[in-house]
């Protein structure tokens, strides 16, 4: 398909090579989706990038973070270099994870989903809930904390 084929001429121009395209198409291949993404996108964020990092400092993020490339071009060029860097970083490390530990975040989640539901439930059994019973002691982060450490083994 012409379309595919066009991203993916894009793609290896901002790599500088088939080698380094190839190692970020594994990384994240959805950016090579025509439905997602295009020529001129991945074109456009690189000069965005560029024009923020300059030349090194763009290959540095595409390398962490294929999907940049992905991102708007105009929404990009307005954003931070502290957020663009520290989502490269986050994927980064995302990346580095074991498998096994991201295949388990998805049916950790469902846990904590699950749990908060749960926990809802059991205060407000009876019809006798309200508001004030749950209250959020500092918002929904410290409470993921408070949670994840009551249910850990001692």
């Amino acid at each position: 398909d012409r379309e595919i084929a066009d991203i993916w001429f894009a793609f290896e121009k901002v790599y500088g090579s088939r080698d380094k395209a190839l190692a970020a198409s594994r990384k994240n291949s959805q950016v090579l989706l025509p439905f997602i993404n295009s020529p001129e996108t991945i074109l456009g964020a690189h000069a965005a990038l560029i024009s923020i990092f300059g030349k090194a400092g763009a290959a540095d993020i595409i390398e962490k973070n294929p999907g940049v490339l992905a991102c708007d071009p105009q929404s990009l060029a307005k954003t931070s270099a502290d957020e663009i860097r520290n989502a490269a970083n986050f994927v980064a490390t995302f990346d580095l994870l074991p498998e096994n530990v991201k295949q388990g975040i998805p049916f950790f989640t469902w846990i904590l989903l699950v749990g908060g539901i749960g926990s809802r439930l059991v205060a407000c059994s009876g019809g006798a809930c309200s508001s004030d019973q749950w209250d959020l002691k500092g918002g929904l982060g410290p409470q993921l904390v408070e949670f994840i450490k009551s249910s850990l083994p001692l």
